[in-house]
């Protein structure tokens, strides 16, 4: 598919067409004055990920908070999520034997390694940064756990929200068998629909991590 990644490593991530998306990435596509257009139109391209973490963050709040198109989004992939729900090791399976296909969405079950890993990476990034280990939890645990099922995956992810998800490849490119995940705004997954995208992987080009 057009996403690409400068590192060589990451070549793995586009061999199936599919994406992953956190609950700042959908918001983005429903504030758009034609995001469901928008969004329907990446099934043209890819097969979505969408792990159930994202279910519990989107479109929570008070009724006039939330805008339509976000109520919509949730309403639509929670009425016909179980038709879709596949299990991380059934994803794994399908995948192996070249069964994913662009079209439609997984709303995708985090198991037990991508919450081991989750927190893992996490750790590493709070010993890296020396930062507060209740803050970090708070802050990024559920980007620790949609970085992991993205990278057990090989699923690109789409965010609007990239720095976050940068700290947890920062961390992960510390480690020989963890790595680094590509990260894509929403505006560069819906240009890799007909362009050719590249994310420039940063972390080998740094030792240390910046700290908060």
């Amino acid at each position: 598919m057009p996403l690409r990644s400068s590192n060589s490593k990451h070549q793995v991530y586009f061999e199936t067409p599919v994406v992953m998306l956190d609950t700042c990435a959908i918001t983005w596509y429903a504030q758009q004055p034609d995001g469901m257009s928008r969004f329907d139109s990446l099934f043209s391209a890819y097969r979505l990920l969408i792990p159930t973490p994202v279910l519990y963050e989107l479109a929570f709040g008070p009724e006039e908070l939330v805008g339509a198109n976000e109520r919509l989004i949730r309403e639509h992939l929670s009425l016909s999520g179980s038709a879709n729900c596949i299990d991380q090791l059934q994803y794994t399976r399908a995948q192996r034997q070249g069964q994913i296909k662009a079209g439609g969405y997984y709303i995708l079950n985090p198991g037990y390694f991508e919450w081991f890993s989750a927190r893992d990476r996490l750790l590493r990034y709070i010993d890296l940064s020396n930062a507060k280990h209740g803050k970090s939890k708070r802050e990024y645990s559920l980007d620790a756990l949609i970085h992991s099922c993205a990278r057990n995956c090989f699923a690109p992810i789409c965010t609007a929200n990239i720095s976050d998800f940068k700290k947890m490849n920062r961390a992960g490119a510390l480690s020989a068998h963890d790595g680094t995940v590509p990260i894509f705004s929403p505006e560069q997954v819906l240009l890799a629909v007909s362009s050719d995208v590249c994310y420039e992987d940063e972390t080998s080009l740094k030792k240390h991590l910046p700290s908060d």
